[in-house]
């Protein structure tokens, strides 16, 4: 229970991001900036006070029935197993209410894909349904559709399906997330550059992509920032950068001296 319950935090990811719509007031959206603050700073019981509050007010906004159902996600995670099947039963139906608001509201797809990647079938998950929402990605977004069909992928330990998939999405173009105008969660960088890593293809946008995510990073991504200076060092390794390679494998071994995976990197890097 404790392993699904811990993914449904992925879509908390919005919050780096908030889309402000016309006509919402001001106090509305000094309430909304503060509960994405108290989101990135893991006070989530009073997060969801407030976006309930916002839902009260505005209950025709979609995104704040998004962020509320990360924030249920991330108590979940750390509720007994009862309460948490509760909690996500009430994480899926704030989700299912932001679509129905914005049926192509694709970061609330990208966490359904998540969520049900690892709930049990007696509670409507498993690959099949999981699979189902990363083709409605597919429909409004190739590349990050093939990234959600990776980590589904990748997480049933398919790895002749994870890699095609992961081909598709680093055949495509990423214009789809350049610039300043990125506007998608941060755990799609951070896909992006596993995906790089795995098919040992586009390393430099991969690296491009996680440090982007360690930029953005805070205690909403499900991901560590550990794991991804770790995989920037791996893609580094790959193009011989090996003085970047040597600094990012420090930097992933600063808070997790013991990990056996970097140590290995490490000692492969200093070889050269």
């Amino acid at each position: 229970m404790v392993g699904f319950t811990r993914l449904i935090c992925i879509v908390a990811t919005v919050f780096l991001f908030p889309i402000l719509m016309l006509g919402q007031s001001s106090d509305l959206l000094k309430l909304e900036a503060k509960a994405d603050a108290q989101c990135r700073n893991g006070e989530w019981e009073l997060a969801s006070k407030n976006y309930k509050a916002l839902i009260v007010s505005d209950p025709k906004t979609a995104r704040y029935y998004y962020k509320l159902g990360g924030v249920i996600g991330k108590i979940a995670q750390n509720a007994n197993v009862f309460k948490a099947m509760g909690l996500v039963d009430d994480a899926k139906e704030a989700l299912l209410k932001a679509l129905e608001l914005q049926p192509n509201y694709l970061e609330v797809i990208w966490a359904q894909t998540e969520l049900y990647t690892q709930l049990p079938g007696i509670l409507g998950g498993g690959k099949s349904a999981a699979l189902t929402f990363a083709e409605k990605i597919v429909a409004i977004d190739p590349a990050i559709g093939a990234l959600a069909r990776s980590k589904i992928y990748d997480y049933y330990d398919d790895k002749i399906l994870r890699e095609q998939a992961n081909q598709i999405v680093l055949s495509l173009s990423t214009d789809w997330c350049s610039g300043s105008n990125c506007m998608h969660a941060n755990a799609v960088h951070f896909a992006y550059g596993k995906a790089a890593y795995q098919n040992l293809s586009q390393q430099s946008k991969g690296i491009l992509f996680l440090k982007r995510f360690c930029k953005e990073y805070s205690a909403i991504d499900q991901s560590t920032i550990e794991e991804a200076y770790l995989l920037i060092a791996h893609l580094s390794y790959q193009i011989e950068d090996f003085d970047q390679a040597k600094t990012y494998v420090n930097l992933a071994l600063t808070n997790e001296p013991n990990w056996d995976e970097a140590l290995s990197l490490k000692q492969k890097i200093y070889s050269k």
